[in-house]
């Protein structure tokens, strides 16, 4: 019998990659979710990723330390101040640096598959686009060492997808997305995911787009309910 293929998962503990996690299991991967805590303001998204990692029982989770708080940049209400200065709301070259780190990991385990919670729909970011994603394909290849006509496999399974039918497909794959934090605004400094407590502001563009998803499918976010039940 052969063993399950490896594959790296970039997971911020939100929405987006709680459900790629779930379906990289779909798709017969042994999951290697990685969590970068890099200084991002809410630090009770390191949280709800180690949760969820344990509630789907990944293969393994490794939660990277790795301040880069003194090149980050501060979050805006709206994407329009995000156009108006790219990469503001956002830590700069963002998916350039986790992808990178998920690239070595990758490597480590000698496998050749990366998932993460890509969509080229909701961001004007220079590298969040498909053009980015193409070069960073070139990129991974000729900085990694595959067996001969093996390349490094880039999967994005939620581009091109609307924020509802990406609800939608986690809730077939029976993700919970209690467990799962989206807020832009949202900063805690203590670190600790209580039962029963709320971590969104329900005002920012990131929980305007969660919510709405959940609303087109005639469901209730359980980030503005009373406490974790299951969607």
């Amino acid at each position: 019998m052969h063993s399950m293929p490896k594959a790296v998962v970039l997971h911020s503990g939100g929405l987006d990659s709680a459900t790629v996690l779930a379906i990289a299991q779909a798709e017969g991967f042994a999951v290697h979710a990685l969590t970068v805590s890099y200084g991002q303001r809410s630090v009770i998204e390191v949280d709800y990723a180690r949760e969820m990692a344990a509630r789907l029982k990944v293969a393994a989770h490794v939660v990277l330390n790795l301040d880069l708080a003194p090149i980050g940049a501060a979050v805006p209400t709206s994407f329009a101040a995000a156009r108006d200065a790219r990469g503001a709301y956002c830590l700069p070259a963002r998916n350039t640096l986790l992808l990178s780190l998920g690239l070595a990991w990758m490597q480590t385990l000698r496998a050749r598959d990366i998932f993460l919670g890509f969509n080229s729909d909701y961001s004007s970011c220079p590298d969040h686009s498909m053009e980015f994603m193409a070069q960073f394909q070139k990129l991974a290849d000729t900085a990694t060492t595959l067996p001969d006509g093996e390349h490094v496999r880039l999967h994005l399974p939620l581009d091109g997808l609307t924020k509802s039918e990406t609800i939608r497909r986690g809730i077939e794959l029976k993700v919970d997305y209690n467990f799962t934090h989206t807020c832009f605004n949202f900063h805690d400094t203590s670190s600790a995911l209580r039962a029963g407590s709320r971590h969104a502001c329900g005002t920012c563009d990131a929980c305007k787009s969660r919510r709405q998803g959940f609303t087109e499918l005639g469901l209730k976010d359980p980030a503005f309910g009373s406490g974790p039940t299951a969607v």
